[in-house]
């Protein structure tokens, strides 16, 4: 129980964004000036963007890598992560949005949790609206990094093992 407790008054610990993208000019710099205040870095991975997407991304002083997309997300997203340097990854869609008074909860769950030991990860419920329909999905979302967890699955909920 000891060691619960003093995951509670764990010091600052480092979070990063990491994005797989492609063609998304119409959301990714509302998505990445959102992120900026609650993250320590951000990666972007573009798989093809034709639409000013790239520039949009650096135009906001965020470096941005090339993976030649092979139908494969996990492959993408490990490709991101090969770029993490921080103690926690997120992993975001840019056509998300963080809500300004969500801003501190990201570094918040890490800190809380960095100090617990086990490998675990954390897992959002959020609601897809396609049309009409509303459907729940759950994807990992969230995880430290250095505990041996990578992306697995070609499909956009791939999850982490």
């Amino acid at each position: 129980m000891d060691m619960y407790k003093k995951s509670l008054d764990t010091p600052h610990c480092t979070v990063e964004a990491v994005l797989i993208v492609k063609i998304e000019i119409r959301t990714i710099e509302k998505c990445l000036t959102a992120l900026q205040p609650a993250v320590d870095q951000i990666v972007v991975v573009d798989t093809g963007s034709t639409d000013g997407t790239v520039f949009s991304v650096q135009n906001l002083g965020i470096p941005v890598h090339c993976f030649k997309w092979d139908d494969d997300f996990a492959a993408a997203r490990n490709y991101a992560l090969s770029f993490a340097e921080t103690d926690w990854v997120i992993s975001v869609d840019a056509d998300e949005i963080l809500y300004k008074e969500d801003t501190d909860k990201i570094r918040k769950f890490a800190e809380q949790y960095n100090a617990v030991p086990g490998t675990f990860a954390l897992q959002i419920l959020q609601m897809n609206i396609v049309g009409d329909v509303m459907s729940p999905s759950r994807e990992t979302r969230m995880f430290p990094l250095g505990r041996g967890l990578f992306w697995f699955g070609s499909v956009p909920s791939s999850g982490v093992n």
